[in-house]
């Protein structure tokens, strides 16, 4: 059981269109696929990976980066030992077969974790 990588990050926005140009711009981060989802956003691709998730109109959290993901070998591990610790959890399973699991860590950030 081990931490691989750092995912992404998702950033809100108001102005879609404008944070993709940025990212483009700024970054030569390309908009590329996504799994549906009930409301609107882009992945930006650096190469092959969705390192940036922009997500639109949603209610702004605490500043603009709602979540860190990181991926992880083993979900299931992570799993058990999240309920042994008697920390609350969301699960979730995309269209592409990835499996997440969502939990804050003590100060209130979120944290997602997806399969490898």
């Amino acid at each position: 059981m081990s931490i691989v990588e750092i995912n992404h990050f998702t950033i809100i926005t108001k102005q879609l269109k404008v944070s993709i140009d940025f990212y483009d711009v700024c970054l030569n981060l390309k908009e590329g696929p996504r799994p549906y989802f009930k409301f609107n956003g882009a992945w930006l691709y650096s190469e092959k990976k969705p390192i940036i998730h922009l997500v639109e109109g949603v209610k702004l959290q605490q500043g603009v980066i709602d979540h860190v993901a990181l991926s992880v070998s083993n979900i299931g591990s992570y799993e058990k030992k999240l309920k042994n610790l008697g920390i609350e959890f969301i699960k979730n399973k995309l269209s592409n077969n990835i499996n997440q699991i969502f939990f804050h860590d003590p100060n209130g950030a979120r944290i997602e974790l997806n399969s490898v």
